[in-house]
């Protein structure tokens, strides 16, 4: 005579139902069950919202995002600032300006344009080349005086992005001195400005604002769209309702489901 195990006087139908379990049906019915769950989680991984979806952190303003200061060759026409605009709005340019020197910023040039959302805007120029990254110019600038090229060995140079009505400093990049030492510059929050140590820049090379600061970018990218500073973009209420209509489905569905999970008990018995 045989002996049920534990397992088997626990579970309906004895060893039979514990063969059953190896055969898969709870599987299948799992499957079932989770399938609307699983349409849901995909549709919030393709808009970034699932949790443990790797995301940049988007940047909300109106930020100077790359500098072409030092080209290969000679700086003149070839010099070139980038401008990312990561509010959710088109901004008109006309409003700012830019503003640069050495120990002071002593010169600027009026900017003009209409900046869409989440997109660049190269001022610069009149010259494109290989030898300073191949822009496309938005707006033509000759920078006179020349942007700073970081090379004086106290005296840092700065950049700065102004709202010109306000004479509000939206950002502002200090580069050279050595990295360190007295700033001459303040922040947009009026302390002094931290110093980027540009000394490993190579002519032809640029610096790039990321969401976690400054760096130095090996191959130029004027005018593209910067992942790092992407804004993630607000679901459209279409796709919330379509959430929320994946989500009644499911509920109303959960009778069905039950029928089916049960039909799959049966036939496996």
């Amino acid at each position: 005579m045989s002996t049920l195990s534990p397992v088997d006087e626990a579970t309906p139908h004895g060893a039979a139902s514990h063969a059953l379990l190896g055969g898969g049906w709870v599987r299948r019915a799992a499957a079932v069950l989770l399938r609307p769950l699983r349409v849901a989680s995909l549709i919030l991984v393709s808009l970034g919202l699932g949790a443990g979806v790797a995301a940049a952190t988007p940047i909300s303003a109106l930020v100077i995002s790359e500098v072409m200061y030092e080209p290969i060759g000679a700086d003149n026409g070839r010099q070139w600032v980038e401008i990312f605009n990561g509010t959710t709005s088109a901004v008109d340019l006309s409003q700012y300006e830019l503003q640069w020197g050495r120990a002071g910023l002593s010169n600027s040039v009026a900017l003009s344009g209409i900046l869409a959302a989440n997109s660049t805007w190269v001022v610069g120029g009149p010259t494109s080349g290989g030898t300073n990254g191949n822009p496309t110019y938005d707006q033509v600038v000759n920078f006179n005086p020349n942007l700073g090229d970081g090379s004086h060995p106290w005296a840092e140079d700065g950049l700065a992005l102004v709202e010109t009505s306000t004479s509000t400093l939206m950002h502002i990049v200090v580069y050279g001195g050595n990295g360190g030492g007295f700033s001459f510059f303040v922040d947009e929050q009026g302390n002094p400005a931290p110093i980027f140590d540009d000394s490993a820049l190579a002519p032809g090379q640029s610096l790039e604002f990321t969401s976690t600061g400054w760096t130095i970018q090996a191959t130029a990218t004027p005018g593209l769209e910067h992942a790092s500073l992407t804004v993630v973009p607000e679901p459209s209420t279409a796709v919330l309702m379509g959430l929320g209509l994946v989500g009644l489905g499911a509920i109303g569905r959960q009778p069905r489901l039950r029928r089916r999970v049960h039909s799959l008990i049966a036939g496996a018995h």
